[in-house]
């Protein structure tokens, strides 16, 4: 797949970036869309809160194998920002920190999930405007390190 540079700072990439590790200990759950059986659980473990290394959000470790919905990715978190207030996201999604050609890179993952056909089952129910922006499933291999931001109500 290409890419394609656009000047707000995003890029939808094929590519999966070289992962940051951490080593956070304490185990929660985060919920997740399960079609079919509902909501279910994905386990992650908590790390730090909000802070000048973690804006706006708590930082989990996923401590399973899964899957998240990868909307779009900015090499500016400010231009990030921007974009999570925008109606239609769910109320909590994720931020993965990665390097992307060489770049500081963070892309937003719309919803985590156990497996890869619930995945599946959510990008076919996104609304077309999500749609819109090609996103793509993309595993989240056990120790991602994943920042939760609130984006505020559906």
């Amino acid at each position: 797949m290409s890419t394609t540079d656009v000047s707000d700072g995003t890029e939808n990439a094929g590519s999966v970036p070289e992962k940051r590790e951490g080593n956070p200990s304490v185990v929660e759950t985060a919920r997740v869309n399960s079609p079919g059986a509902g909501i279910s659980d994905v386990a992650v473990v908590a790390g730090t809160g909000a802070g000048a290394s973690n804006p706006g959000g708590k930082t989990h470790l996923v401590s399973k194998n899964g899957y998240g919905l990868q909307l779009i990715g900015f090499f500016s978190r400010e231009a990030l920002d921007k974009f999570a207030v925008r109606k239609g996201l769910p109320a909590q999604v994720y931020v993965i920190r990665e390097t992307y050609r060489g770049r500081p890179w963070q892309a937003i993952i719309h919803s985590l999930h156990p497996n890869h056909a619930a995945a599946r089952e959510e990008l076919a129910r996104l609304p077309a405007d999500l749609a819109a922006l090609k996103p793509w499933i993309r595993s989240l291999p056990k120790r991602t390190r994943l920042q939760a931001i609130e984006t505020g109500p559906e």
